[in-house]
């Protein structure tokens, strides 16, 4: 009984919105009333690209490029620096080729008599405050830019003689 007033119910909605019953009989136009139509859009799932031999090889390849990156040539080389209160820079280059040869290790010592100061790439770069007799050694194995270039000084009327000892 409740299944057959589902259907009266359906069917006198189907009738006020212009449709024809599903169960009834007869037909009812209601010319006042819009029919919408509500579809569902239809989705278009695209396959995964394959991935082919050639793909794998070039990301192979692109692997191998970043750990070359990351080694070292074996060459070290000895930059001597001397410091004033004037602030100067040291790009590291090949000692024959003059090509940029960036440090992925390095030690700068400062051999005195005053403190030295550094930045390390840029000029903005945190300051490294090195007095006679000390040494510090930035490590760029894991870091994707490597030394580059060093900017140094003195504090006023100082200055001091600096090396820096690095590997590429």
């Amino acid at each position: 009984m409740d299944n057959l007033r589902s259907r009266l119910k359906l069917d006198s909605l189907r009738l006020k919105a212009g449709l024809s019953p599903l169960w009834g009989k007869g037909k009812k136009s209601n010319p006042g009333t819009a029919l919408v139509t509500i579809e569902k859009p239809a989705v278009i799932e695209e396959p995964a690209p394959a991935i082919t031999p050639k793909d794998v090889a070039n990301a192979i390849l692109d692997v191998r490029d970043l750990l070359k990156e990351q080694e070292s040539e074996g060459e070290v080389n000895t930059y001597n620096l001397t410091l004033t209160t004037e602030r100067k820079d040291k790009e590291f280059r090949h000692p024959v080729t003059r090509e940029l040869k960036p440090l992925i290790t390095a030690t700068i010592y400062n051999d005195g008599p005053d403190t030295g100061y550094f930045q390390i790439n840029y000029p903005g770069s945190k300051v490294i405050t090195l007095k006679n007799g000390e040494s510090v050694s930035p490590d760029f194995t894991k870091s994707k830019r490597k030394f580059e270039r060093v900017f140094y000084y003195t504090a006023a009327g100082g200055n001091a003689s600096v090396r820096v000892v690095g590997k590429y």
